[in-house]
């Protein structure tokens, strides 16, 4: 019997696979999709994942994972570049990955484009939520709406759909009429050494956009002198509003701005955390958290996707910011309580997030969408 092959859709994947320690796009779809492609490998899939191109060789393999380009990032003219070479160059570099099904995560023009792919290679297509905002307001996204239509159109000939949680099964279901399946992503577990400090230390970690409300956290910091605050992270594009918090945040001495720091060194904050915060309003379910947890790390959040924080009492959920701090404040000085969320965190990760068991399910999703294709085409020839 030969191997299942699948192709993922990942144009920033490439640094993810390959190592590199300062990836070009921070981002929790990339370190998932990473991820997720050396688990199936591991499942005795053979992995093809489709990325931008960056000069790197083509055909080459990274921890069994075959690497294929399809176009540079900003290729093309104004206008034209999303038909060519951005829809030719997606669509090239799938006809030569030849897999037997693909996956794109993440709402966008990707979407529509791994749609019409597969609909003339005559393969099945598979989506995964990233973001809550995939049943929100990416659905009218880009000028004219048009990257929504591109989505919602590669959203209407995708089967199966995945979700991560199901507040997006849900979501989905009401705003376009979509069934999905829910299945948790996973991440490698960072492996880091804590630096040598009294202090208790909160981490975050995110791209610096104003739903990530890192204000927020600087203002935790003004109020808690006594806490040292880790802050890694920039924004994927250039912004006034980032340029100004980080600036602000540079300003406080007990915060360190670390921004697109190297993967060794985020390994170490998490191994040196006592706390992951999260100030965001809209996510889907934060790679951050599976990071933080893997390692006993509890969180203190504004976002609790499903309630599993609550529920399961992985740390603390706060509803505006005099609570946030509070919360935090709160945790800090409780050691006793700060141990029982963290055993509780990393007994979730091991029982829902680890990398054999999410990819075991993939890989039986998957399954089931070639077979459910071959007999399909089987009843069409008949």
């Amino acid at each position: 019997m030969r191997s299942l092959k699948i192709g993922i859709i990942g144009l920033k994947c490439l640094d993810h696979l390959t190592g590199a320690e300062i990836p070009r796009y921070l981002g929790g779809i990339e370190t998932q999709l990473a991820t997720l492609a050396r688990g199936l490998v591991s499942q005795g899939c053979e992995v093809t994942v489709i990325t931008y191109d960056h000069g790197q060789s083509d055909n080459e393999k990274s921890e069994g994972v075959r690497l294929l380009k399809s176009h540079a990032p900003d290729a093309g003219l104004r206008m034209l570049r999303n038909i060519h070479p951005r829809t030719t160059g997606l669509l090239g570099a799938m006809r030569r990955a030849g897999a037997d099904v693909y996956l794109q995560m993440g709402a966008g023009i990707e979407t529509g484009q791994t749609a019409l792919g597969c609909r003339l290679l005559g393969r099945p297509f598979v989506f995964c939520l990233a973001s809550d905002a995939d049943f929100g307001a990416h659905l009218n996204a880009g000028p004219w709406g048009l990257e929504g239509k591109a989505y919602r159109c590669g959203l209407h000939h995708a089967n199966p759909i995945i979700a991560q949680t199901e507040t997006q099964r849900q979501g989905l279901h009401a705003a376009a009429g979509r069934n999905a399946t829910v299945i948790p992503m996973a991440v490698l577990p960072p492996a880091g050494q804590p630096m040598p400090d009294t202090k208790p230390h909160v981490l975050w970690v995110g791209r610096i956009t104003p739903t990530k409300r890192l204000d927020w956290l600087i203002e935790a910091a003004r109020r808690c002198p006594e806490v040292a605050f880790d802050i890694v992270g920039t924004p994927n594009q250039q912004s006034e509003h980032a340029t100004i918090l980080m600036e602000e945040a540079r300003l406080l001495p007990n915060v360190r701005v670390h921004g697109r720091a190297p993967a060794s060194t985020l390994a170490n904050l998490y191994a040196g955390a006592t706390l992951l915060a999260c100030t965001s309003e809209l996510e889907g379910f934060p790679t951050t958290f599976l990071e933080a947890w893997s390692l006993g790390v509890p969180v203190v959040t504004t976002f609790d996707p499903d309630g599993v924080v609550a529920t399961h009492g992985l740390g603390e959920v706060a509803g505006d910011l005099d609570d946030f701090v509070t919360k935090l404040n709160g945790l800090l000085g409780n050691p006793q309580r700060r141990a029982s969320y963290s055993s509780a965190a990393h007994a979730y990760y091991q029982s829902h997030h680890s990398i054999p068991e999410v990819s075991r399910r993939f890989r039986e999703m998957f399954e089931s969408a070639v077979n459910g294709k071959s007999r399909k085409v089987a009843s069409l020839k008949v």
